[in-house]
């Protein structure tokens, strides 16, 4: 499946897409629950909750968003992003040193989760590649339908018109990780700031825990 490449965008345009369940490719290992493992205090944080530490990666949490436990040991962070639509939500991901398949088999089911109205395949993904804080970033955005399994495995699917996603693939030294913003498509594009701030601020993390 090939895409519109879109190359020379400036660091801070770096696009997440929020996550419901539908994380990196079906090739990754089984999320489980388990306890929260975000490096921020239990609970809900409050909006602006300041350094929120994701296994190899750190960043400042966007004004307005809230941070929320993560719900498994694949993901690393999770946020409610709101906006006049309705909120949207932007999980991290991890899947080890290996990750989870391919960066095109990612984005090639990523994007195959967003239709037209009349059910055909979308023609308007956005790829492109740079470089934000010394990690390579591979980002994707699409929008349309969006038809995707609750969670990995799941018989169980999202349904909904009008979505957007902004997503992105970020390669440490410990392994890729995969963040991952999806809601309605209005709310999605006002947090495009936000998104930037977010980006703008990754850096490698002080923690040594994955």
């Amino acid at each position: 499946m090939h895409f519109p490449i879109r190359h020379g965008l400036a660091v801070g345009g770096l696009v997440l897409a929020i996550g419901c369940d539908s994380g990196p490719s079906p090739a990754a290992p089984q999320e489980t629950p388990t306890a929260p493992n975000q490096e921020v205090s239990p609970g809900a944080a409050p909006a602006g909750a300041g350094v929120v530490k994701a296994g190899h990666i750190e960043f400042e949490t966007p004004k307005g968003w809230t941070s929320h436990p993560a719900r498994t040991p694949m993901r690393k962070a999770r946020f409610q992003v709101p906006g006049s639509k309705g909120d949207a939500e932007l999980v991290v991901f991890y899947f080890g040193n290996q990750g989870a398949g391919s960066a095109q088999s990612n984005i090639d089911r990523w994007v195959g989760q967003f239709k037209n109205e009349d059910g055909s395949s979308i023609t308007n993904a956005e790829v492109s590649d740079r470089e934000v804080a010394g990690f390579q970033v591979k980002q994707v955005e699409a929008s349309g339908r969006y038809v995707a399994a609750m969670r990995p495995g799941a018989p169980e699917r999202h349904d909904k018109p009008g979505q957007r996603m902004i997503a992105a693939i970020v390669e440490t030294d410990g392994g890729p990780y995969y963040l991952k913003l999806v809601g309605p498509d209005e709310t999605v594009q006002e947090n495009r700031e936000a998104v930037d701030a977010l980006l703008g601020s990754m850096r490698k993390s002080s923690s040594t825990t994955p």
